[in-house]
C-alpha cells in the first residue's frame, strides 16, 4: 500500500470516527462539562453577576406535569435522520415553488417578468 493511500485511509477514518462522535447522543454532557455556580443570584455594581463559559446556574426540577422531564439533559435537535430529511422536503418544495413561478412569470415578482410576445 502507498503512502497517499494510508494518509487517505486513515484520514478517512478519522473523519467517520469523529463524525460518529459528534452524533452520538450525550445526555449527561451538561452536568459533566459545566461548574454550577452556588451564588448565581449574587448583584455585582447593580447588576446580575455575569458567568463564564464554563458555569451554569442551578436549574430547578420541574414539578406536576413536566416533573419527567430533566433540564439538564440537552435536546438532540437534529440528530433524528428523519428531521433532517424532514427540512430538505421542505426545501425542495420551496425551491420547486420558486422555480416554477420564476420560469412562468407569475408570483410575488411577476410583474418583474419580460413580456414573452415582445417582438421588436
Amino acid at each position: 500500500m502507498s503512502w497517499r493511500s494510508e494518509v487517505t485511509r486513515r484520514a478517512g477514518g478519522a473523519l467517520v470516527r469523529g463524525a460518529a462522535g459528534a452524533l452520538a447522543s450525550r445526555p449527561g454532557a451538561v452536568r459533566r462539562h459545566y461548574l454550577v455556580d452556588p451564588d448565581w443570584r449574587r448583584v455585582e455594581d447593580g447588576y446580575a453577576a455575569r458567568l463564564d463559559t464554563r458555569t451554569t446556574i442551578a436549574v430547578a426540577k420541574p414539578v406536576g406535569r413536566w416533573r419527567a422531564v430533566d433540564p439538564s439533559v440537552p435536546e438532540d435537535g437534529w440528530r433524528a435522520p428523519w428531521k433532517a430529511a424532514g427540512l430538505g422536503l421542505w426545501a425542495s418544495a420551496v425551491g420547486v415553488a420558486w422555480w416554477l413561478g420564476a420560469s412562468r412569470g407569475r408570483g410575488p415578482l411577476g410583474s418583474l417578468a419580460a413580456p414573452e410576445d415582445d417582438h421588436f
